[in-house]
């Protein structure tokens, strides 16, 4: 069945009238019909969509409507990647689910995303909205951040509340279909860190309010968050193309951990060796969570089946059914099956617990998730580091969201030269105390390199280390100052220096690093500024698809150096017709790429070409020849 894209829509409120603009529908399909989603799940102006966890290793899309991941929709914005950078997505689009008894005895359910392939305005079962003009708001426990507060929870942290109790889109006419509010508010809040031990993981913390208007309760509660995990590289295979396989994927259910996974079942040769997990980290008021927490799992969209031992793996298509799924797990439904991996398919997950027996008006409960992802651990074992990364959340959860930290990362300076790169970096990471220990555990600086086009934090290696003189690590001595001189002018580097302690053996806890992501730095390394001497090209002769090049026109590079701090650079043909004009202004780089596209927007042909460089500070030209061959 063929699905439409997702109907864009944007709100934009002047004075009192609303101008509504709608992206229509495009032809492309993905491999279970799913339309890809244009720039996400939107609803009015109101929706916050645009903002992702990218503190750590895992980039998780985060909005102010209950929807977390964007259905794959944007290349330039991630999911939910892990690692970062990597292009291995592992999220299609997730939310809250809420059941509850309402005071004249019918049962409800509020939820935020459900199994749909697109969404629409007022499209069934996506019924939370925040008010006209809510967004979300950051802030960081990071003190050199430009988001830093002295209450932030993490290193990342992303606030709004919403509410079930729109019965039509805010700021539209348009109506939630099927959709009875409960009478609550959602206060959202998510937690990411960049520490190596807990940059794999995302806290989702809900506070779930009783506004009933009638001041009166809601009775047998149950709370679950709802996933449509989907794992794959996008890098292989495109979801705006529709070469996307959502149905090679197994899932499964660690039970002492209450954690829900999947992972790609063939892995796409290796490129998508990686697992994602929903945990429930606990509630408040405290339940007894061993036995009151629940697990389901069904097949996308599949509403019925000939075979009767089949009926746990249908979605639920009314509120009933949800809540039936939010009180009873699969098990419970289908006693006979016992906690078996069901066969690779498109599959969706809900991870739950309840009831709760009452929620009294204005009061609140808390309810608390982690996404978890990890990459496949040994053939023994492959569990083994997704298990490790939800430990960690767990931790993070049962102390406060207090966790052993790293120095922070000093701030860094990098300074291209001919052939070289000096870094250098401040002190400060020295005087830091931890929080937990209240010492100072510093131990020493790592300087991390990498030459990846993106920089992704997995790309980087060790290149130098500095650490104190004691009975730990090298006894370099500490160092402010590192010459890489190893590296090709004009070729990309990204550049890292951490921090790392001396970790606590007493309490079995290893030397922690600060993130390679908080300071890296691209550079290229070149000459400094002249204004005498000859004008350099390089490479000389241009040929076609080099190595440094990307893979279309307009990611060709051929660099002129030795340039003044402020010039004017023109490429003429031996006709003396202009080819492209641009000017270079750098008071400490002499370099300057060109993409060899005319000014024309036009691709260069093979030939010989003169460069003239202008000094606009004297007036003075110089001249040079290169040569491109394709």
């Amino acid at each position: 069945m063929i699905s439409n894209r997702l109907v864009v829509t944007h709100f934009c409120l002047l004075t009192m009238i609303v101008a509504l603009c709608l992206i229509g529908p495009v032809d492309a399909q993905d491999a279970r019909g799913r339309g890809p989603s244009g720039t996400g799940p939107l609803k009015p102006l109101v929706d916050d969509f645009w903002h992702s966890t990218n503190i750590g290793n895992i980039g998780l899309t985060i909005t102010n409507f209950n929807n977390f991941g964007n259905a794959l929709s944007d290349p330039e914005q991630p999911s939910c990647e892990h690692p970062l950078g990597s292009g291995i997505e592992h999220l299609y689009r997730g939310g809250l689910w809420v059941g509850a008894r309402t005071p004249d005895g019918t049962i409800h359910v509020s939820t935020g995303a459900l199994d749909a392939s697109s969404v629409q305005q007022g499209e069934e079962g996506f019924e939370f909205a925040a008010n006209l003009r809510d967004s979300i708001a950051e802030y960081s426990s990071i003190t050199t951040s430009r988001y830093y507060s002295p209450s932030a929870i993490s290193e990342q942290d992303f606030i709004c509340t919403y509410t079930d109790t729109h019965l039509v889109v805010p700021g539209t006419s348009i109506q939630i279909p099927n959709h009875t509010p409960l009478g609550i508010e959602i206060h959202q809040e998510t937690y990411a860190w960049s520490y190596p031990f807990a940059d794999a993981f995302a806290v989702l913390n809900f506070s779930i309010k009783n506004i009933r208007t009638d001041r009166l309760p809601l009775r047998d509660i149950c709370l679950g968050f709802w996933v449509d995990t989907t794992v794959g590289n996008r890098n292989l295979t495109d979801p705006e193309e529709g070469d996307w396989n959502y149905y090679d994927d197994s899932n499964g259910y660690v039970d002492s951990l209450r954690l829900a996974y999947e992972f790609d079942d063939d892995g796409d040769y290796g490129y998508a060796d990686s697992y994602v997990g929903l945990k429930l980290l606990g509630v408040t008021p405290v339940i007894d969570l061993d036995s009151l927490t629940r697990y389901n799992h069904w097949l996308w969209k599949k509403t019925s089946s000939a075979n009767p031992g089949y009926q746990y793996l249908l979605m639920p298509r009314d509120e009933g059914a949800r809540y039936d799924k939010l009180r009873q797990g699969y098990i419970e439904l289908a006693p006979d099956l016992g906690p078996t991996t069901p066969e690779p398919s498109d599959w969706v997950m809900l991870l739950s617990c309840g009831p709760l027996d009452e929620l009294e008006a204005d009061s609140t409960i808390n309810v608390v998730f982690a996404i978890v992802c990890g990459k496949w651990g040994p053939e023994t074992d492959r569990l083994a580091r997704l298990r490790l990364n939800a430990s960690w959340a767990q931790i993070a959860y049962d102390n406060d969201y207090t966790l052993p930290t790293p120095p922070p990362s000093p701030g860094l300076q990098v300074d291209p030269y001919d052939g070289r790169v000096t870094l250098s970096w401040d002190s400060s990471p020295e005087d830091y105390i931890d929080p937990v220990s209240q010492e100072k555990d510093f131990e020493g600086y790592r300087i991390y390199r990498s030459t990846s086009a993106q920089g992704e934090l997995n790309s980087f290696i060790l290149i130098a280390q500095f650490d104190t003189i004691d009975d730990l690590g090298y006894n370099t001595g500490l160092q402010h100052e590192f010459v890489n001189e190893d590296v090709h002018n004009g070729w990309p580097y990204w550049y890292a220096v951490t921090a790392f302690d001396r970790g606590d053996p007493d309490n079995n806890l290893p030397s922690l690093e600060s993130s390679i992501g908080l300071n890296k730095i691209l550079v290229y390394p070149g000459t400094k500024p002249k204004s005498t001497g000859k004008i350099g090209v390089y490479p000389n002769p241009y040929r076609a698809w080099a190595l440094w090049d990307g893979v279309g026109e307009r990611d060709r590079k051929l660099y002129f150096n030795n340039l003044p701090a402020h010039s004017q650079i023109r490429i003429y043909t031996l006709a003396g017709d202009l080819v492209d004009s641009f000017e270079h202004h750098d008071p400490d780089y002499g370099e300057h790429v060109w993409n060899m596209i005319s000014r024309k927007d036009q691709p260069v042909a093979t030939g010989l070409y003169i460069c003239a460089v202008q000094d606009l500070d004297t007036g003075q030209v110089r001249l040079a020849k290169f040569l491109v061959i394709k």
